[in-house]
């Protein structure tokens, strides 16, 4: 048994550390701080763990490891919580990641209600105020038996979120697969731009089409831009 929880771990260090390398080399980073402090060195490891964003399931990055030197193998974590962003910065460009907390489990996304703790969500869209971003998640079904009790299943997919410069967190508006052909999915999408009233009539008005937002849903935070 001792056995197994350490191929457990060894095998979530390794998950971990894989994200921290580029082709084998280790990414240069910088982590900036709730009180300013700019922190640099070199991205060997991180945390991530199950949370939520409003009624989905997510896998956040909460935790990175900074060490001096690319061959360390220890370094010192530095928390979202702590944190404003985290810059991870390759041969020719860089990668952003925001520290912002998710929208509350079962809230709506207009009462701009957030969880407790922060993570590290990183940016894949940024124009004109708008932020987007793309995080692994776990769609959670339950359906009741024919003769009593439920079933329970999760299916791993993807969550799409996005916030303005300025916000504290993150609003989920598309989570692909199967809800494409979701009755109520169009309502559901127009409640995430609840904020933006010219955007909530454009997808309640005949001119939205739901393959719109399914064939490019990064795509669409164009027309948000446009419209808010």
């Amino acid at each position: 048994m001792k056995r197994f929880l350490l191929i457990l771990v060894i095998v979530a260090f390794a998950v971990s550390s894989s994200m921290a390398k580029d082709g084998g080399k280790t990414k240069k980073c910088t982590v900036t701080l709730s009180d300013g402090t700019k922190i640099s060195g070199y991205w060997i490891g991180s945390g991530r763990k199950r949370s939520s964003v409003g009624r989905y399931g997510i896998f956040t990055l909460n935790t990175i490891v900074i060490a001096d030197t690319p061959d360390a193998e220890t370094g010192i974590g530095y928390d979202a919580n702590n944190a404003v962003k985290f810059v991870v910065r390759n041969a020719n460009d860089s990668i952003e990641y925001l520290s912002l907390y998710a929208q509350k489990a079962m809230t709506m996304p207009k009462s701009m209600k957030h969880g407790k703790n922060k993570s590290f969500w990183r940016v894949v869209y940024r124009k004109n105020g708008v932020c987007g971003f793309v995080e692994d998640a776990f769609d959670v079904n339950i359906s009741s038996r024919p003769f009593g009790g439920a079933s329970y299943s999760e299916k791993l997919t993807r969550v799409y979120c996005y916030c303005l410069e300025g916000d504290a967190h993150v609003i989920p508006y598309w989570i692909p697969e199967e809800q494409y052909l979701t009755f109520g999915m169009r309502t559901q999408i127009r409640y995430s731009f609840e904020r933006f009233p010219k955007v909530a009539e454009y997808i309640k008005s005949d001119n939205f089409k739901m393959n719109q937002i399914y064939e490019n849903p990064i795509g669409f935070l164009d027309k948000v831009v446009e419209l808010k």
